[in-house]
């Protein structure tokens, strides 16, 4: 039982966890349920973090360095998911030219777009949202329930692949358990996170649908993008429904 949120922690961070040798599609399907887990551990890391940086640093600086350790945190894993799924998806080819595009470890044009302008707008919101702790709190846990929720609605695009264990011996009762998870935690944010939940769950359903079409199903590289999108929509959807509200 253990070795399965060890390694959530462990794929999902770059803390250090023995997490090598447990990859079998068994421990690995098994994972994805923690995956709100491990995102609250990181939601913990930054809060403590920007407590500090707050103390010492000017709101633009301490946004900008909270950001920055959010990517190291997850050694810029999932950015580049998100480079590689711009490249491939807006080269205007077909799914076998796409899929030899997303594996190419070179970024293009659209790939570097994609990651500037991401950190940009999280930078942005961050310092925007200076004093909202609990959304940077709830952030990490709800956008990697996005990856769970993308991994139990869509399968997997290819025959063999890195990320394939993730996608095999789904386990609804798994699923449903991080879903009260992350919804319990989201509530700790006020109606805020609720909203910010019930967005991403939304976007999620879209881009999984998007990359479904496009090219048959979900790859590591797409679940990557999911999550740095979703962290986006997470801080979005806080500042708009804090400004309603």
């Amino acid at each position: 039982m253990i070795k399965k949120p060890v390694f959530a922690i462990g794929f999902l961070t770059v803390i250090p966890v023995r997490s090598r040798g447990l990859a079998d599609p068994g421990i690995m399907s098994g994972s994805v349920p923690w995956f709100p887990a491990a995102g609250l551990l990181i939601g913990a890391l930054l809060v403590l973090a920007d407590m500090l940086f707050g103390d010492f640093f000017p709101p633009y600086l301490a946004g900008t360095m909270t950001a920055v350790l959010l990517i190291l945190i997850s050694g810029g894993l999932h950015l580049d998911g998100l480079a590689d799924t711009a490249d491939g998806f807006y080269a205007g080819k077909d799914r076998q030219e796409v899929m030899r595009i997303m594996r190419d470890s070179r970024i293009g044009t659209m790939g570097v777009i994609a990651v500037v302008t991401d950190i940009m707008l999280k930078t942005g919101f961050l310092w925007a949202l200076k004093g909202r702790r609990d959304l940077l709190l709830v952030m990490p846990v709800i956008s990697r329930w996005s990856m769970a929720e993308a991994i139990a609605l869509f399968g997997y695009a290819r025959d063999e692949g890195k990320a394939k264990g993730f996608f095999e011996h789904k386990n609804a009762a798994g699923y449903a358990a991080a879903a009260l998870f992350s919804i319990a935690v989201s509530a700790a944010a006020g109606p805020c996170g609720l909203i910010a939940l019930a967005a991403v769950s939304l976007n999620t359903v879209l881009m999984g649908r998007f990359a479904k079409a496009r090219i048959g199903g979900l790859t590591g590289d797409t679940l990557g993008a999911i999550n740095e999108v979703n962290e986006l929509v997470v801080l979005a959807a806080g500042y708009v429904a804090g400004a309603l509200l």
